[in-house]
């Protein structure tokens, strides 16, 4: 890869040493300027200025090559799990690492908020840190030190961790004095009359304006406001009718006019006109303000501001597991670059929440080859890019919670709310809905197209026949469309039509790319997991990892999900499977994408991020969301808890039967016996039991003819069968009366166990 970006990590061996890695801080490709700064800050090495075209030739020749580092574990941490790994000396304390970490944080916050002002040549780092110095009276090799770290580790701020009214004046409207102020009417005119306009004084006006402020309202035309205007100044006397007191107007003549009401009513200070007035404040300001100027003016950059935004799907779907039933609609959350209007992060899920949120952005930073694999759809990474946002543009929905702001922060993307209803505030992403509603999901059997059924109209999820998983295949491949193919051609500025770059979104954004026109970070894959993903509880055992789950199917009870065992290096590693087999069973946390269950991973505080993968044979668990996996192994918890029930029944019926025929022969039994002349001894009833069952078997009849025949097939054999010793047809041995001659079982067969 020959780009250059920020955040970047590079191996320059021509200008740095051979084994030293550095940073990429800030680059300015128009001036030819670049920063980089070496990770390794052991001698507290600055950052140096660089030409810009020299770094990128040589990436081109080889000479310089990207390079990637496994990040600190400790930094990809959360402060629950910073103070599991150093607890806190003191209780009621933060521990210490996160005090030293936040107090040298508020000393360099002001210097890292100003360091574009010091790659810019427009001040000198040191006026910058010696303001730090006097504030904290701190050390400046102090600063520096925490300074340089924090740039060296990529700007995280684990980075430096221990190493353990208006009035008067121009503008304002005149007030006549007892003179009528206006041209005169057409009527005056004609007949040489004076003005006939009603003079107005400063009150006057005033009680014009007030009246159009107030009574000039939504349902109430100008006509019934300016009525009510004149009965509540204008007003000769008072009358009791029907028992109420009522003012009586005066004169139209001797009041002013419904002109000079809408005329000093609009044009006093934040007046409107009429129309305006009669709308409410959003409705205006949604469906009919001026739209003057366009979403992405002074936009030059990819990746600078993204929109996001949720919405429903519009879709009936039916259950992966159950096709006989009816699920619902779901619902999507979609992340678009304002630069070239390119979807470049999706969410596709049963409910919108802050988890939502952080999954939509993990999808929008990750590459989506594996991902539209998961779906059966082969692309390229230009199909669906990866952006890392520097900033989102966002409302006071998913993404208004401290989990997302942190989560987001810790990639280093800040977050920007537009006002509550102004969708008009992010008009890409909402034109986004409406293009990928028009493309997919109002194509497909169970839509709603957006609208409530009415009365008499058949109900749309009749009609679903589609599961979620294969609804978002529809949804990306409608993406992809989007980005790839959907012709763009206002969107293509001069210097686009002189490179000759063909009007689609991708062509855009690859002509940016080419170009230097790149805003977004290069954020390695672990601190995405760590920051964007969830963690769930998991327990270790003999034969696997398997996570523990909440759900309302299970009352909120936790449950091991046994359909998703997991298995991996970090396992064989630490011996988790040992220990649990020999010591028990025992718990730990991961982090995992409830949407996609084909790994999760592990944090290990020596070696870092580690994955563990799916161990399954059944292929449609990859499909499988964690929500329909608990759903379904709640409904067979269900009926195995009803089978047992039947089993049970089933095992007490067989030993009532059982009883009863014990019982029936114990009678019989004791019945023969005494039919006998004389009751037999024990070592009687134990003896000749091999005759006896001789001759049991030669009177069964099929069973004797079958025993025969087999006895015939192995009569040529020397090796004696068990039936030979069976039957009577015996050529090896001799059943006589001669006991001597009987081998020792034989004689037990005959004379039992002696006494």
């Amino acid at each position: 890869m020959t780009e250059l970006l920020r955040n970047q990590i590079l191996s320059i061996p021509g200008i740095f040493p051979m084994e030293e890695l550095v940073r990429v801080l800030w680059i300015n490709a128009k001036n030819d300027q670049i920063v980089l700064i070496p990770i390794n800050q052991t001698k507290r090495n600055s950052p140096c200025l660089f030409s810009f075209d020299l770094i990128q030739s040589a990436l081109k020749r080889g000479e310089a090559k990207s390079s990637t580092l496994k990040p600190d574990p400790r930094s990809l941490m959360g402060e629950a799990q910073l103070a599991g790994l150093y607890p806190s000396r003191k209780p009621g304390y933060p521990p210490f690492v996160v005090a030293y970490r936040n107090r040298w944080w508020s000393i360099i916050e002001p210097i890292v908020s100003q360091e574009e002002r010091y790659f810019c040549g427009l001040c000198t780092l040191n006026s910058l840190v010696m303001l730090s110095v006097r504030e904290f009276g701190v050390s400046k090799q102090s600063v520096y030190l925490a300074l340089y770290r924090y740039w060296a580790a990529g700007s995280v701020v684990s980075a430096i961790l221990p190493q353990t009214t208006r009035c008067g004046g121009k503008g304002k409207h005149r007030a006549g004095k007892k003179i009528s102020l206006g041209r005169k009417t057409l009527a005056a005119k004609r007949n040489g009359d004076t003005n006939s306009n009603f003079a107005l004084t400063r009150e006057d006006i005033d009680h014009l304006q007030f009246g159009w402020r107030t009574y000039v309202i939504p349902g109430v035309s100008v006509e019934a406001a300016y009525d009510k205007m004149i009965r509540t100044f204008y007003t000769s006397s008072w009358e009791h009718r029907d028992g109420k007191p009522e003012p009586v107007p005066i004169s139209l003549e001797e009041a002013p006019s419904i002109n000079q009401f809408q005329y000093h009513g609009e044009r006093q200070d934040g007046g409107e006109k009429a129309c305006k007035q009669h709308l409410y404040k959003l409705d205006w300001l949604m469906n009919h303000r001026p739209m003057a100027g366009m979403p992405t003016a002074g936009l030059r950059r990819i990746g600078a501001i993204g929109q996001a935004d949720a919405s429903s799907n519009d879709v009936h779907l039916i259950s992966m597991f159950d096709r006989s039933k009816n699920v619902g609609k779901c619902s999507w959350v979609i992340i678009v670059d304002e630069f070239t209007g390119i979807i470049a992060g999706l969410y596709v899920g049963w409910s919108v929440d802050g988890a939502a949120a952080k999954l939509a952005m993990l999808n929008a930073a990750s590459s989506k080859v594996d991902y539209c694999a998961r779906y059966g759809i082969q692309i390229t990474e230009d199909a669906f890019p990866k952006i890392h946002f520097n900033t989102l543009l966002v409302d006071r929905g998913e993404f208004n919670c401290n989990d997302v702001r942190t989560a987001l922060s810790g990639i280093n993307t800040s977050l920007e709310y537009v006002q509550t209803g102004r969708g008009d505030f992010k008009p890409l992403v909402e034109g986004k809905h409406h293009a990928l509603h028009a493309t997919s999901s109002h194509r497909l059997p169970g839509t709603t197209r957006g609208k409530h059924r009415k009365r008499g109209e058949s109900d749309p999820a009749l009609d679903a026949c589609l599961t979620i998983y294969e609804f978002t295949a529809d949804l990306i491949r409608a993406i992809i469309h989007h980005n790839t193919k959907d012709p763009v051609p206002k969107q293509l500025s001069t210097e686009m039509l002189q490179d000759g770059v063909q009007p689609t979104r991708m062509s855009i954004w690859q002509w940016a790319r080419k170009k230097g026109y790149v805003a977004y970070l290069d954020c390695d894959e672990d601190r995405l997991v760590t920051n964007l993903c969830q963690i769930i509880d998991a327990v270790v055992h003999a034969d696997g990892v398997y996570l523990i789950a909440k759900s309302e199917s299970t009352g909120g009870y936790e449950i091991v999900v046994r359909e998703l065992r997991y298995l991996g290096p970090i396992a064989e590693q630490h011996n988790w499977l040992e220990t649990a087999r020999r010591r028990g069973s025992f718990r730990i946390q991961l982090y995992h994408n409830p949407y996609d269950l084909r790994r999760v991973w592990y944090l290990d505080p020596e070696v870092g991020l580690q994955s563990l993968e799916l161990v399954s044979n059944d292929p449609q668990l990859e499909e499988s969301t964690l929500q329909d996996i608990l759903l379904t192994q709640g409904r067979l918890s269900e009926k195995t808890r009803q089978l047992e029930k039947k089993a049970r029944q089933s095992r007490i019926e067989m030993a009532v039967e059982r009883e009863a025929v014990v019982k029936n022969a114990q009678d019989e039994k004791d019945l023969a016996v005494k039919r006998l002349s004389k009751p037999p001894s024990k070592s009687s009833r134990l003896k000749n039991r091999r005759n006896n069952r001789i001759d049991e078997i030669a009177q069964t009849g099929k069973a004797a003819t079958l025993l025969t025949q087999l006895v015939t097939n192995n009569e040529e054999e020397d090796t004696p069968t068990t039936l030979d010793s069976m039957t009577t047809n015996e050529s090896k041995y001799d059943f006589s009366e001669d006991k001597d001659v009987l081998n020792p079982y034989d004689k037990w067969l005959d004379e039992g166990d002696s006494q």
